[in-house]
C-alpha cells in the first residue's frame, strides 16, 4: 500500500507541474520575475516533464504488481491494436501543430512564448471531428495499456492520468475561450470534446 501511495504521489509530481506551468498567468508571472525564462521556458518545461515522467514510470516498473484480472489472447490483440491506433491518431494530430513551438525552438529563437498562436481559430485535420484529438488518443492508449498490463500499478497510472486529462482539458478550454471568444464557443457547440459524432 505504501508503494502505491508513493507511485500515486510520483504521478502527481509529474502531472501537477505539467498543468500549473502551462497556465498563462503562471508563465507570465515567472517570466516577469525572470525575463530570461521567455527564451527557455518551453524547453525547460519539456525537460522537467520528461525527467519527472521517467522517474514515475521507472518507479512503477520496478514495483511488484498484482494482477487485477485475467485477459486472453483476444484482449491482448485488442489492447495492442488500440495502442497502435492511439499512436496513429497522435501522429495525425501533430501534423497540424507547430513542432518547433512544441519543442520550444520557436520560443528560443524569438525570446518569447506562444510564438505560433494566431488571432484566428483554425480547425484542421482531426479537430474537425473532436476538439481534443490528442487527448482522445491518450485515453485510448491508457485503456489499451491497462488491458495489456492489467496490474494494480497500471491502474494507478491510468486513473491519475485520466483525471489529469479531464482537468487539463478544462484548463485548455478556458484558455481557448479567452483567446478566441465566440468563435471557440461556437466550435464547442458543433464539435464534441473527445468522441466523434457524440
Amino acid at each position: 500500500m505504501k508503494n502505491h501511495l508513493i507511485l500515486f504521489l510520483l504521478w502527481l509530481l509529474f502531472y501537477v507541474p505539467h498543468s500549473v506551468l502551462a497556465i498563462e498567468s503562471v508563465k507570465s508571472k515567472l517570466t516577469k520575475q525572470w525575463p530570461f525564462l521567455k527564451r527557455y521556458y518551453r524547453i525547460l518545461y519539456n525537460v522537467q516533464s520528461f525527467l519527472l515522467f521517467v522517474l514515475a514510470f521507472s518507479y512503477q516498473r520496478q514495483l511488484q504488481s498484482q494482477v487485477l484480472f485475467q485477459v486472453n489472447s483476444f484482449f491482448y490483440v485488442f489492447a495492442i491494436s488500440l495502442i497502435l491506433l492511439s499512436f496513429a491518431i497522435m501522429a495525425l494530430s501533430f501534423r497540424h501543430y507547430d513542432k518547433k513551438e512544441f519543442l520550444g525552438l520557436q520560443q528560443y529563437k524569438h525570446a518569447t512564448f506562444n510564438v505560433a498562436i494566431g488571432s484566428n481559430l483554425s480547425v484542421k485535420g482531426l479537430n474537425q471531428y473532436v476538439r481534443h484529438p490528442l487527448y482522445t488518443a491518450t485515453f485510448m492508449f491508457l485503456f489499451g495499456y491497462l488491458l495489456y498490463k492489467p496490474f494494480d500499478t497500471s491502474l494507478v497510472f491510468v486513473l491519475v492520468s485520466s483525471v489529469y486529462l479531464l482537468v487539463g482539458t478544462w484548463l485548455e478550454e478556458k484558455k481557448l475561450i479567452k483567446q478566441f471568444g465566440d468563435a471557440y464557443k461556437s466550435y464547442q457547440q458543433k464539435v464534441p470534446m473527445f468522441i466523434p459524432f457524440i
